[in-house]
């Protein structure tokens, strides 16, 4: 026959085998919950310093057209990185397609300046030449 101190033993441990396998569980969730949360953050993360980067060099980006002359157009880079010369409006019209040279888009490093051949163009055009990144520099008015 059981005693009541018996029962009453049997009872406080199985309490205690339930409140650590509870823990356990919660203790399993979390953790997955956490290391999920990290890969989300991670790649969200590593977007974010893309976008950052990339607002960043557009500052850095800058150039001029320094001069226009008879079918010329000077552009300097006074910025300090590399710019790409990606599209030329002249009254804004689209006229990268009649470029002479050079040939479109062109990388131009800081301090140094390109002769875009357009035949036609004056110095009393209205001039967008615009990089690759989205700047624009202008001449005339």
């Amino acid at each position: 026959m059981m005693t009541t101190s018996s029962c009453r033993s049997k009872l406080g441990v199985s309490e205690i085998v339930a409140a650590i396998a509870l823990t356990s569980i919660v203790v399993a969730a979390m953790t997955l919950l956490l290391f999920h949360s990290y890969s989300y953050v991670g790649s969200f993360s590593s977007v974010t310093q893309q976008t950052v980067d990339e607002k960043i060099a557009r500052e850095k980006e800058r150039f001029i057209i320094e001069h226009v002359y008879d079918d010329h157009i000077y552009v300097y880079n006074v910025g300090e990185i590399e710019i790409k010369i990606d599209k030329v409006y002249v009254n804004h019209v689209d006229q990268t397609s009649l470029v002479n040279s050079p040939t479109l888009p062109y990388t131009l490093k800081p301090g140094e300046y390109v002769d875009i051949n357009l035949p036609g163009v004056t110095d009393d055009d209205y001039i967008v030449v615009v990089s690759l990144r989205g700047n624009k520099a202008y001449w005339g008015g």
